[in-house]
């Protein structure tokens, strides 16, 4: 189908990594699964026209359903604008004047946004909507879209958006119509330079109940009846009591009818295992035990599982089994350097003891010295006495008369 003048979100630019552009297809390639796009907030090379360049049609989705102004909540998901596109975050902080400070996972940075630059954060899942938080998906069949509008916080109303598009450009011929991630009635007239899309809405609103007393393991979808006694077991083991599921399942659709309740018991139970395996981590298991675990959790998630606790825990793990080993590397270091300062203590302690039996031989040696020197000067006192008194002899003997 004919494809051009629809406003999309695009994901997966290089030097945009996790940024959602908004963008406006201008060609769609036949037989191919891409398309042509010109971005809104991107300029080209020579940064006077906007960027437009091919992607694949796995990197579209169709614009989140328009919201209404919000008071956001303490923790809750959302999209940041950040200046080219919207940025997954959570709200870390209320602050005043309708402001809030946003935590990226990622990148681990915070910014703070105004009210007006966030919007509540959806998930476009297998053609369907999903809200992060409550995972009630908006459907939709045949040509129509279907999204989801929230209310007041801690209720959601699934409401049925059906949208014709009736776009109009003078160079456009009517092509044969093709399948695509996006579905819409497209028409095109001769009117010059002009485009246009009118949008139609016809909503019915459907409470659902909140998420905090939303009943375990019940299947939203029509995939599959449960006819199995296994699932009384499941819902009866502690692991569900401690972090109640609610798995879509959305991803079963591509399997067989009659294996996908199997499928389905099999998932609950693998998840149940993973949960109760990590319970029992021990601080000695290796690291790659908890990242193995992060990898599973992500095939849950596309499940429908609500893992962000489970994972929020394992990286927490992860980060505290780090600054252990970290710890453990410094103690082992410092104690090296321990044992090496004490091995030089005991040197010196030696050298000290080894000079003192030196020196006490010394001060031996001294007083010996000392009584001999004492010796031989009574003996050069005793010496001198006779060599005086040999003079006296001397002069004696001279004067007397002959």
């Amino acid at each position: 189908m004919d494809m051009e003048g629809v406003e999309v979100e695009v994901c997966n630019k290089k030097g945009f990594e996790g940024l959602w552009l908004v963008a406006t297809i201008k060609r769609s390639l036949f037989n191919k699964n891409r398309v042509l796009v010109e971005y809104h907030t991107l300029l080209g090379q020579m940064e006077s026209k906007p960027l437009q360049e091919y992607v694949d049609l796995s990197c579209l989705r169709p614009l989140p359903p328009k919201q209404y102004t919000k008071i956001f909540q303490l923790n809750e998901a959302v999209d940041a604008f950040c200046g080219q596109g919207w940025r997954k975050g959570v709200i870390r902080k209320v602050l005043e004047d309708s402001k809030y400070l946003i935590y990226f996972k990622n990148s681990e940075e915070e910014m703070e946004f105004k009210q007006g630059e966030l919007r509540i954060h959806l998930e476009w899942v297998n053609g369907k909507w999903f809200d992060s938080e409550i995972r009630e998906q908006c459907r939709r069949d045949g040509t129509n879209w279907r999204c989801r509008e929230m209310s007041a916080p801690g209720k959601a109303y699934c409401e049925k958006h059906q949208m014709k598009a009736n776009i109009r450009n003078e160079k456009r011929r009517k092509r044969p119509r093709e399948s695509s991630p996006f579905s819409m009635e497209a028409s095109g007239d001769d009117r010059a330079h002009q485009s246009s899309v009118d949008v139609m809405t016809n909503m019915n609103s459907c409470p659902i109940m909140e998420q905090d007393v939303r009943p375990p393991l019940k299947n939203q979808g029509s995939l599959f009846i449960k006819t199995s006694p296994v699932w009384g077991v499941l819902e009866s083991m502690e692991v569900f009591k401690l972090v109640p599921q609610n798995p879509h399942f959305c991803p079963l659709e591509k399997d067989h009818e009659e294996l996908r309740e199997g499928i389905a018991i099999g998932h609950m139970i693998n998840f149940a295992n993973l949960m109760e395996r990590t319970c029992k981590i021990d601080i000695d298991d290796p690291r790659s035990n908890i990242e193995m675990k992060l990898l599973a959790l992500s095939s849950f998630e596309e499940l429908g599982f609500t893992v962000e606790p489970i994972r929020s825990g394992l990286e927490e793990l992860v980060k505290i089994k780090d600054s252990y080993h970290q710890f453990g590397d410094r103690l082992k270091a410092s104690d090296e350097m321990i044992n090496n300062e004490r091995h030089q203590s005991d040197e010196t302690q030696k050298s000290i003891t080894r000079l003192n039996m030196e020196l006490q031989a010394l001060l031996i040696e001294k007083e010996r010295k000392i009584s001999e020197v004492a010796e031989l000067q009574m003996t050069a006192e005793a010496i001198d006495g006779m060599v005086e008194g040999t003079r006296l002899d001397f002069y004696g003997v001279v004067t007397a008369p002959w």
